[in-house]
């Protein structure tokens, strides 16, 4: 799917069915899914469905709590962005937005090596059309909100987007990395 304020300007849904509709500026963007998307004509993205969602999750979770990070950056795409607080912290010239796989590899290498103990327990994962929500407790047992974009092909689902989410404004003190 498209994502809004996208280096991209390209939906990826028209793109896969072979429009390739290009999309010039915001405000085009921000129109474009009533354009074209809200038709109800318009074939949809599959939606997640509940066991998928769970599979994705756990899968993450045994990458992340085995420190794997050729494993846990295989649920993303080569293009995929993220962003965290945390990141903001470890990587502060990238004010917490980390775009296409080195920029997560680098965010991740520096926080698994300032934080060796880190693991993860999931608590509940949401499934909505294309998104994964992800609710979690991380080794300092603080609650963190893994928000994830979706994109299912022939490797299966994919994040695109996410978004580390925490309950606090230091995110950096619940992560335990001070």
């Amino acid at each position: 799917m498209f994502e809004f304020g996208s280096r991209y300007g390209r939906c990826r849904t028209c793109a896969q069915q072979g429009s390739g509709k290009r999309l010039a500026g915001a405000a085009q963007a921000r129109d474009h899914p009533r354009m074209h998307h809200d038709d109800p004509r318009s074939p949809r993205p599959p939606a997640l469905d509940v066991t998928s969602a769970r599979d994705f999750a756990d899968s993450w979770l045994a990458a992340w709590n085995a420190h794997d990070l050729d494993t846990i950056l295989a649920h993303f795409t080569d293009d995929a962005r993220f962003t965290s607080p945390v990141a903001a912290t470890l990587l502060p010239d990238t004010g917490g937005v980390l775009v296409g796989k080195a920029a997560i590899r680098e965010y991740w290498t520096v926080g698994l090596e300032r934080i060796p103990d880190l693991r993860f327990e999931i608590v509940a994962v949401y499934t909505g059309v294309d998104t994964v929500v992800i609710n979690y407790r991380n080794h300092a047992g603080g609650l963190v909100c893994e928000v994830l974009r979706m994109q299912t092909d022939e490797a299966g689902p994919r994040v695109v987007r996410g978004d580390g989410t925490y309950p606090t404004d230091d995110a950096a003190a619940a992560s335990g990395v001070d």
